[in-house]
C-alpha cells in the first residue's frame, strides 16, 4: 500500500482501526472520507477491511476501487486518492513524482505476501 499522511483525526483512527486498505479510476477523496484506488488483485481484500471498519464507525466515509496498480500510484501522484493499493513496490520515479508534485513523501506498508 502507498499512502500520503494525512492530518485528520478520523484518518489515524481509521487507518489504526483496519490497519491498512486497497483500491477505481475517477475515485475523489470525500471531503471527512478516504479515497483507495489501485491493484485489482486487493480491491475485495480492501473492500472487506472498509466494510469491517465502517461497521464500527458508521460516519466513517470510504471509497475503495479498482482499475490497476498503476491507475492507483497515478491518483496518488494527481491528488484523487489518499491509498495506492499496489502489488507492487513503487518505482523510484513513480515516488520522485509524489515528492514533486505533492509535496510529500509516499509511505509503503506491506500487507501481505
Amino acid at each position: 500500500m502507498n499512502m500520503l499522511p494525512r492530518k485528520s483525526e478520523n484518518w489515524v483512527g481509521w487507518l489504526v482501526g483496519s490497519l491498512l486498505l486497497g483500491a477505481m479510476a475517477g475515485c475523489r477523496p470525500a471531503a471527512e472520507g478516504v479515497c483507495v484506488e489501485g491493484s485489482d488483485t486487493m480491491v475485495n481484500l480492501a473492500q472487506g477491511w472498509a466494510e469491517n471498519y465502517h461497521a464500527t464507525h458508521p460516519e466513517a466515509m470510504i471509497q475503495v476501487s479498482g482499475g490497476g496498480t498503476g491507475v492507483g500510484i497515478a491518483s496518488l501522484v494527481d491528488g484523487n486518492c489518499e491509498i495506492a493499493s499496489a502489488s507492487r513496490k513503487m518505482k523510484e520515479k513513480e515516488i520522485e513524482r509524489v515528492r514533486v508534485k505533492r509535496h510529500q513523501e509516499p509511505m509503503e506498508h506491506i500487507v501481505g505476501y
